[in-house]
């Protein structure tokens, strides 16, 4: 999540705050600036939400927006 506009092959550092785990196994990582006060998915404003959710905007059953604890399960 950022309000910059970046350029193909531009790196900075990030930090992981949670995941759309899908059913279908495609799960989709969020992560913020490394800079930022943020720790998990449940300090984002109601506005980045709302902009996550209308990148998946459909819910199916075994999907579901978790916080930073479900995306490091996923990376052991």
């Amino acid at each position: 999540m950022s309000e910059e506009d970046y350029e193909l092959g531009d790196e900075i550092p990030i930090k992981l705050i949670g995941v759309f785990v899908r059913n279908d196994g495609d799960h989709k990582s969020i992560a913020v600036k490394e800079d930022r006060n943020i720790q998990d998915y449940s300090q984002l404003s109601d506005d980045e939400k709302a902009d996550l959710h209308r990148l998946y905007p459909r819910v199916d059953k075994g999907d579901g927006w978790y916080g930073k604890e479900t995306i490091l399960k996923f990376l052991v």
